[in-house]
């Protein structure tokens, strides 16, 4: 087997014998090539058995890559490729009789969820209504346990008033869906995990099963996925965890970049440094290293650029005064240029949509990698939408969506009747004063009508935001949404949404011109990166990991964005530095960093990710 074309450190990853071995591979360093490499050579030197290989990813696209790059070079493929959750369910299936008719839906979730709450909460027990904003906080709570195995994150996603309900509701969750045979989207790792720890026959006959474990993106592991591995680690199984702890940015998912060191330690691994990287130039590297080495807790690592050619990329923090004036100089650079090898990359999916509308105002073609909807169809623009359409033309459906928004206790019997709904509640409400809470129903009703009575003929800026302010929908989400990134999205929108409303003159031009958005930035979804210059990509730095481009653009460099909120803990911040790193370290000529500097006495600080390179890099 030729190994001409592997450097030094790669070599020694491909051809290890050691039982354990944890290579660090920073960005472009080669990880998939070593990857690949280290199969053909277990099947050719060490004559290993292509079914007995297990590679694991965290994402089918990662996957189907990694098999197709492994199939260029060999005709024929037994080795296992998929993700930790494809793997885990066909541990599932086979062994624990699960099939795939049994996996929940989104919707089948809430719906468990929701008669749960009823059944215990107080507040709800009467009303049988649960607001989408409650049972989504329980499940996301539930979530991050599964994923983090940290109980204390999870009770971090819940509002005070029902944190002393959280045991009681995951562990009825758990049995109705256990009774059921049921599985959610968490429950292929976290179940995974109790099958096989809990049935010593079947864990004997998994943890036999492989001879040899790659998986890929190590750093992005949570702990029950590092359990579950380590399970399927048999006494003979050798294993070959690649990735980066620079490049850990997942930890809303449960991901910890400890897990590099804790396999380290638990294996007494072999540690391999894939030192070179062949994406950016010299001075690109040298920034990017210079960015990450404030954080520390990491393991320590330098990066050399492997470019043989001597000509510097170009580096350059530029501020401005205003956002506005920020995307315009991003719309200004674009003209003239091949625009499929320009990258601008956003900390939000919402400050990217903002830029794509204005993309969209000034017909510049643009290409979309993640599959996320319209920011018109957020949840917080449609709920604004539904008011303003509620009050315009008393649309029934409309009502419905924010009957509850605050909530009002008013169920959704109760305001069905297509003409004058208000008026039919409140008259229910007067013939029968001993409905629950009457009083307190008949007063939310009154103020309601009188709310949507004022939003009539007013401009939209104002209706907008009276919305917003008076009727109480801010302050809704602000006690009702406790994660954090979430109500940071639903304010963003919200934000975006006022600032948008000045444009236009009526409800229905409003419309018109975000039917016409929602299309275009579908088309934008649809195009592939391979079919030319079809536009510039725009995207989340979540979204990036693992491309590259020519010219990458990182706007809104500011406090607030760069590092996310307003952050104290020391891990989220560290996670935050990641995340920029993540977004620096995808540009291979040039890279252009960006940040509104204010004016008039509203100055806005830059990111102290760069406030160490300003002197040297301002232009």
């Amino acid at each position: 087997m030729n190994l001409e074309g592997l450097n030094e450190a790669q070599r020694r990853a491909v051809c290890t014998d050691r039982e354990a071995c944890l290579v660090l591979a920073g960005p472009g360093s080669g990880k998939t090539h070593t990857i690949t490499e280290r199969i053909r050579f277990l099947i050719y030197e060490r004559g290993v058995t292509p079914e007995k290989i297990l590679v694991i990813t965290f994402t089918k696209e990662a996957a189907v890559s990694m098999q197709e790059r492994f199939l260029k070079k060999e005709s024929g493929c037994g080795v296992v490729f998929g993700t930790f959750h494809s793997v885990f369910y066909q541990i599932l299936r086979l062994s624990g009789g699960y099939s795939q008719s049994k996996i929940l839906t989104e919707s089948g979730k809430r719906s468990i969820i929701s008669k749960i709450i009823t059944d215990i909460l107080p507040g709800y027990k009467k009303q049988k209504f649960v607001p989408n904003e409650i049972t989504s906080s329980f499940l996301s709570a539930i979530s991050e346990f599964k994923n983090s195995a940290d109980k204390g994150k999870a009770l971090r996603k819940l509002s005070k008033e029902y944190i002393t309900y959280y045991d009681t509701v995951f562990e009825k969750y758990e049995e109705v869906i256990r009774r059921q045979k049921m599985l959610d989207y968490d429950d292929m790792v976290y179940e995974c995990h109790h099958l096989l720890s809990e049935n010593p026959d079947i864990l004997d006959y998994w943890s036999g099963r492989f001879s040899h474990i790659l998986i890929d993106e190590y750093q992005d592991i949570n702990p029950f996925q590092f359990k579950c591995a380590c399970l399927l680690k048999g006494k003979d199984t050798c294993i070959f965890a690649v990735g980066d702890d620079d490049q850990s940015i997942y930890g809303f998912r449960g991901a910890k970049p400890v897990c590099l060191k804790d396999f380290l330690n638990l294996y007494n691994a072999e540690l391999i440094n894939l030192q070179y990287n062949y994406r950016s130039r010299e001075n690109i590297v040298k920034f990017t290293g210079g960015v990450i080495s404030d954080n520390k807790n990491r393991l320590e690592k330098s990066q050399l650029s492997a470019r043989d050619d001597k000509e510097k990329g170009k580096v350059e923090i530029k501020s401005f005064e205003s956002k506005k004036a920020q995307y315009e100089a991003i719309c200004e650079y674009l003209s003239g240029r091949e625009k499929e090898h320009i990258g601008v990359l956003f900390r939000t999916n919402i400050s990217m949509q903002s830029f794509a509308k204005i993309l969209t105002e000034k017909g510049i073609a643009f290409k979309v990698k993640e599959k996320t909807r319209s920011i018109y169809e957020h949840s917080a623009a449609a709920d604004v939408f539904a008011y303003l359409e509620a009050a315009e033309t008393g649309d029934l459906g409309a009502l419905l969506r924010i009957i509850n928004k605050p909530l009002r206790f008013i169920s959704r019997e109760m305001v069905s009747e297509e003409k004058d709904p208000i008026g039919k509640a409140v008259l229910y409400l007067k013939e029968h004063s001993d409905h629950p809470f009457a009083k307190e129903k008949l007063e939310a009703l009154y103020k309601l009508k009188k709310d949507l009575n004022f939003l009539k003929d007013k401009p939209l800026y104002l209706r907008v935001s009276y919305i917003l302010g008076k009727i109480g929908l801010r302050e809704y989400y602000e006690k009702t949404l406790v994660q954090r990134s979430v109500l940071s999205e639903y304010l963003s929108v919200l934000d975006f949404i006022l600032e948008d409303s000045k444009k236009y003159e009526s409800l229905q031009e409003w419309k018109k011109r975000a039917e016409e958005y929602k299309e275009n930035y579908e088309t934008a979804l649809n195009i592939r990166l391979t079919e030319g210059d079809l536009g510039i990509n725009i995207m989340t730095v979540h979204a990036s990991k693992g491309l590259e481009f020519e010219t990458v653009i990182i706007p809104d460099v500011n406090e607030g964005n760069f590092p996310c909120g307003k952050m104290q803990d020391t891990d989220l911040i560290e996670e935050e530095r990641r995340v920029f790193y993540v977004a620096l370290s995808r540009a291979k000529e040039n890279l252009f960093i960006y940040y509104v500097s204010g004016k008039d006495g509203r100055e806005k600080p830059v990111s102290r990710f760069i406030g160490k390179f300003l002197k040297s890099l301002l232009f």
